[in-house]
């Protein structure tokens, strides 16, 4: 699926990127010294978008791809630290009200399970008690960030888009549901990691099938609602992957209509999602449902449903190219929008669909390499290079960097 490029650059870009690494070397210097946050913040900024540029025009010259790899790696390894450690210093919550990460801090200086305001697997519990004592909070913190930049890595180059793998790491900056992982939902974070690193297991050239399947129960272990994900090996052993995707979005589209209204037959069964606590307070009309608002929401379901309108934009296209890595990927991505839609109705939806916002632009990206068209295939990196400096810039929604540099 790889995008058309030029192994012929000659020593041209070669000599430009080692000008450009002089330059990058000299501003950092410069940042480093400026005693200006302002100043400090554009020129962060402007290497985002000088990394973007470089790993899109590695698409078109094969020879600078490790190049921009390795200039998006980095350039997304410094930030993430950065913005992980920012809300620890000296070791302790600073800005944090009450939210998951307060009780991740609590449960790993104590394992006080009593003090936690919320339920944690045996998984996750069993990590903390035999890390806590070795590795502090914060570089704990840290670890499962750069893990699911791992896991992305390692995904990209198992199915083949290695060329795209710059890209994706560097949307990671700019992307929300990156933050609230690594900021916050840890449980859920790091199970999405694990997730990510069975899928490259399962969607590579070769399966390895109990590798997968060991990294996914070991995410049921650490988080619950990643056991969505136990019906993927049964799904890719299904011939007929197409029939699987459309009988997943009809029924999909089917139980949120049904929940919207409020007569979805699941909610009959409150008295069993009453008992995920993470999840449940069904109906419940408190301010903090009012703030929140994760119920039901349109937006999410149409943010979730648009990586799959390209998927079948390049289907119904006339092509003999093997499509059989990407139908499994729009099989993996359809399975993980499931329980957000069918589940919309509950108070806090918004982690039932966390699998599947990690996975969209991975989705997305992926499927540039698909595109036939000249305009489509970097129509796709562009514009999403575009929002993401955008959004690294100004902060369209939710935490961006900015907040770091800026305050």
């Amino acid at each position: 699926m790889a995008m058309k490029s030029n192994d012929n650059a000659g020593s041209g870009p070669g000599q430009l990127m080692a000008a450009a690494l002089l330059l990058t070397t000299g501003t950092l210097a410069g940042v480093a010294a400026s005693q200006s946050e302002v100043v400090r913040f554009v020129v962060i900024t402007m290497l985002y978008a000088s990394a973007f540029i470089l790993a899109i025009v590695s698409l078109r010259f094969r020879n600078l791809r490790l190049v921009a790899l390795f200039g998006a790696v980095l350039f997304v390894i410094p930030v993430v630290v950065l913005c992980v450690l920012s809300p620890l210093r000296g070791s302790e919550i600073v800005g944090l009200p009450d939210t998951d990460r307060l009780n991740y801090f609590y449960a790993y200086q104590s394992l006080d399970l009593q003090s936690v305001s919320e339920v944690m697997e045996g998984g996750f519990v069993l990590i903390v008690a035999l890390l806590r004592d070795w590795v502090p909070f914060p570089v704990f913190l840290v670890a499962i960030a750069l893990l699911f930049v791992v896991a992305v890595l390692r995904f990209m180059f198992a199915t083949g888009a290695k060329e795209l793998a710059p890209i994706m790491v560097l949307v990671l900056i700019a992307y929300f549901p990156f933050w609230g992982g690594a900021l916050n939902v840890t449980r859920q974070f790091l199970a999405g990691s694990l997730i990510i690193f069975a899928l490259s297991f399962l969607l590579g050239e070769k399966q390895r099938w109990i590798a997968a399947i060991t990294l996914i129960v070991a995410a049921i272990l650490i988080h619950t609602s990643a056991f969505v994900f136990a019906a993927l090996p049964a799904l890719f052993l299904f011939k007929r992957k197409s029939v699987a995707i459309k009988l997943l979005w009809v029924s999909n589209a089917t139980f949120f209509a049904l929940s919207i209204i409020g007569v979805s037959p699941i909610m009959m069964l409150s008295s069993v999602f009453a008992k995920i606590s993470t999840y449940s307070d069904i109906g419940s009309d408190s301010m903090y449902d009012a703030v929140l608002k994760t119920k039901n929401r349109l937006d999410f379901a149409t943010f979730i449903a648009a990586p799959m309108l390209l998927y079948v934009y390049i289907r119904v296209q006339k092509s003999k190219r093997d499509f059989k890595i990407l139908d499994q990927f729009a099989l993996l991505y359809s399975l993980s929008c499931m329980p957000y839609f069918w589940l919309s109705f509950l108070f806090h939806s918004d982690r039932l669909a966390y699998f599947a916002f990690i996975f969209a632009p991975m989705f997305l990206i992926y499927q540039a390499g698909y595109l036939r068209t000249g305009w489509q295939r970097w129509g796709v990196p562009i514009g999403i290079a575009v929002l993401c400096v955008a959004h690294f810039s100004v902060g369209l929604y939710g935490y961006t960097p900015k907040e770091l540099f800026l305050g």
